[in-house]
């Protein structure tokens, strides 16, 4: 008998908006070069303004009801009815970028009935962006009312802050380190203090403070930000917000905190839509941009694809596929189930000042937070294209041309 062989298949989807389909084909050439595994586009043609260029493509009609972003995320989970059954597949958004060989590595980490890598943000933090509660524009309210507030005050040109500046960027990152990590940045935090007994002092890397100036001094420019801490009392005096010391951050003139975004809303909704339970609310959720699924995934799939096209329907819900997915991995008890390694879903923010990336031996190397790691994937999930910065430097920097052309 001739049984037909098993194959590793990479797996995108898009459709729509031109933008995703420049994605794509940025990304697709990467893929080709560092492997020569089958790789399958799913699209609705007709819904795409740009060709696809490329021969290895599925069209599926969408549902007409749908607008493009929503057919987008309708294919995505409808995978387990369109690829033909036998297969290994990995799926990759096409904004996830394989960058080495190893990237076809990922094939031996499946662990039935399939594997995800983890998101950066817990089930709190990722719920306002899934719902249209209003407690992402609480956030922004409040943080707008500070800043016009504090602004008239200290009078800066630098204030309130351009928040895609790489020097605010570079020192929002320190403020963060020191609000969520105090004991580990322990040395930052007494040099600012020596500062505010009146020593001009460098705090991190290239940031100074300086007291005289009430501002600190960031990078090689002098980019000059002021110190809201050193305006404490004027500010206090002519807005009633008042810095709190002990938490390190400031408070409205009813001693509240500003609102963080984060809610349990999205674990409410859960329970009321679907009546599933998620138990803990600070969940590491799942990355929807790679994972790995064949046959055995199907019940899984299946439950996903069920909840979206639920959720199409339901103005609460925003169009995303991620609320869903934190659904039917409860549905299914798999929440401590294995998550594909970091290596194979590196998400890079532009804002996080904390990762860096350099290239040694044609191989990107990355620093975070908490260790090195050599990414096989690399998931840009905003600031696409974006010149200067380092990750997407190191990325052009590999471009397969480069190589091709040599």
């Amino acid at each position: 008998m001739n049984l037909k062989k098993s194959e590793n298949i990479f797996v995108f989807v898009v459709c729509g908006e031109n933008k995703h389909i420049d994605k794509l084909q940025f990304s697709l050439k990467y893929l080709q070069y560092y492997s020569n595994n089958k790789v399958l586009i799913i699209t609705d043609l007709s819904r795409n303004d740009l060709k696809i260029e490329f021969d290895n493509i599925i069209n599926i009609k969408t549902p007409e009801n749908l607008n493009n972003h929503q057919a987008s995320i309708w294919l995505k989970t409808s995978l387990h009815k369109i690829l033909p059954k036998g297969n290994l597949y990995c799926y990759i958004d096409s904004d996830v970028i394989a960058v080495n060989k190893n990237c076809n590595n990922i094939f031996n980490e499946f662990v039935s009935p399939i594997t995800f890598a983890k998101d950066h943000s817990n089930l709190q933090e990722f719920s306002a962006f899934a719902l249209n509660c209003s407690c992402l524009d609480n956030k922004q309210n409040d943080l707008k009312s500070f800043e016009e507030d504090v602004a008239s005050v200290i009078k800066s040109k630098n204030f309130p802050p351009d928040y895609n500046n790489v020097n605010i960027i570079k020192l929002f990152g320190l403020f963060d380190e020191i609000q969520k990590h105090p004991l580990k940045n322990l040395l930052p935090i007494l040099r600012m203090l020596l500062c505010y007994i009146g020593i001009k002092i460098k705090i991190k890397d290239q940031i100074i403070l300086n007291k005289k100036e009430k501002a600190f001094i960031i990078g090689n420019e002098n980019y000059k930000y002021p110190s809201l801490y050193l305006y404490k009392k004027k500010i206090h005096k002519e807005t009633n917000y008042k810095f709190n010391i002990f938490k390190w951050n400031w408070v409205k003139s009813d001693k509240t905190e500003f609102s963080l975004g984060h809610c349990n809303h999205l674990k409410e909704a859960i329970k009321t839509k679907f009546d599933i339970n998620v138990f803990d609310a600070n969940w590491q959720q799942w990355n929807g941009g790679v994972f790995l699924f064949n046959d055995e995934s199907y019940n899984f799939m299946e439950d996903w694809h069920c909840m979206t096209n639920e959720i199409f329907k339901d103005q609460y819900w925003k169009t995303r596929d991620q609320g869903t997915l934190i659904a039917t991995v409860w549905k299914n008890n798999l929440n401590n189930h294995k998550y594909l390694p970091e290596t194979y879903n590196f998400l890079t923010n532009y804002k996080d000042p904390a990762v860096s990336a350099i290239i040694k031996n044609n191989i990107i190397l990355a620093h975070t937070k908490n260790n090195k790691i050599t990414p096989n994937f690399i998931h840009v999930y905003n600031e696409f294209y974006r010149k200067g910065w380092d990750i997407w430097d190191c990325i052009e920097k590999i471009h397969p041309q480069k190589f091709e052309n040599k």
